[in-house]
């Protein structure tokens, strides 16, 4: 039998962004499928943000400073306010699945959230643009972290940011938060997204690429 393929909760959500947005090409979903990821300046400024809300030191500048941005006090702490500080940051979940058809195939699920609190996860956002509550909510990523979690809630804080390239710094404007709950259809929603998924794959002789290698005996231990 062929090793299992490992599919996250973000890939998956690639894929339903292929099925349901121009903007989405096939090139980059593939690409992404390979491994071959390009940053973007949205990511990098998303993962940086969220590396000082996680880790939270300001520089002697005033400043919270990572990879080249310069976040203002008020943007990361305004964040911070918002969480449950007994939570945990950066939690993985794993969940074993069997898809029957169209093509029998194990499947291991992989979800991170940014951050957990009993069953309620919070996950931070970043946008230079006007916050789009639409988009979050038909994101199949909450849906996938809550059924893979078995959480009670979901809760987007959107970090609506103010770039100021003369000051070199980056502000903010508002933070908006969004809730979002488990419903009675969800767990058979996100198996049939993943059973599109994996049908996509063999069609498109991609599926080795998500293969989860066999641990060899004898390996590091």
């Amino acid at each position: 039998m062929s090793a299992p393929l490992r599919i996250s909760a973000t890939m998956l959500e690639s894929f339903r962004l292929w099925m349901t947005e121009d903007w989405m090409k096939e090139e980059d979903l593939i690409a992404k499928i390979k491994g071959e990821f390009a940053w973007t300046p949205a990511m990098r400024l998303g993962t940086a943000y969220h590396a000082c809300v996680e880790r939270p030191q300001r520089a002697l500048s005033g400043y919270y400073e990572m990879d080249g941005f310069r976040f203002t006090a008020e943007a990361v702490e305004s964040m911070l306010g918002k969480i449950e500080p007994s939570g945990l940051f950066e939690v993985k979940t794993t969940k074993a699945i069997l898809i029957a058809q169209p093509v029998f195939s194990e499947v291991i699920l992989v979800a991170k959230c940014d951050h957990i609190a009993g069953a309620w996860i919070s996950e931070f956002k970043t946008t230079l643009d006007a916050f789009d509550s639409e988009k979050y909510m038909a994101s199949a990523q909450w849906k996938l972290m809550t059924w893979l979690f078995d959480a009670a809630q979901v809760t987007y804080h959107v970090a609506v940011l103010d770039e100021d390239v003369k000051r070199n710094e980056i502000g903010l404007k508002s933070i908006e938060s969004l809730n979002v709950f488990p419903y009675p259809a969800l767990e058979e929603e996100c198996r049939e997204l993943v059973r599109d998924f994996v049908d996509y794959l063999h069609k498109k002789n991609l599926d080795a690429y998500l293969r989860q290698k066999p641990v060899l005996a004898g390996a590091a231990r």
